[in-house]
């Protein structure tokens, strides 16, 4: 399976993509030797379905947990892969923790634009 998720590796571009597309961002922490991580990757993201809700609902970003410090400290992030599912501002929503599988993720990506939706009435 193809992967057709274009990430963002700069959250600033991302935020102003957002507010631009009027979409909410999904900012996952990874780091190089994250088994999860990994898993997510080769298996959860490749899946089409994921992939089609993560693109209509969301601006998607990635951060090296070790590397971006000071995105890792604005957010509280300490585990990998950790989720956090920003407004358009960057403020933070809903976040969550480890590995999913592809239906846990879809869960996950419905709260999340719960989350975000619902303050928006």
């Amino acid at each position: 399976m193809q992967n057709k998720l274009d990430w963002y590796f700069d959250l600033e571009p991302a935020l102003e993509a957002a507010r631009k597309q009027g979409k909410s961002i999904m900012l996952q922490f990874h780091r190089e030797e994250c088994a999860g991580c990994k898993k997510m990757y080769a298996g959860t993201y490749l899946d089409p379905e994921v992939q089609q809700e993560l693109i209509q609902w969301f601006i998607p970003v990635r951060q090296d947990v070790i590397k971006n410090r000071d995105i890792r400290s604005r957010y509280s992030a300490y585990w990998t892969p950790s989720f956090f599912f920003l407004d358009h501002r960057g403020k933070n929503l809903l976040s969550f923790n480890g590995y999913l599988g592809t239906e846990d993720f879809r869960v996950l990506m419905r709260l999340g634009k719960a989350s975000l939706d619902i303050p928006r009435g």
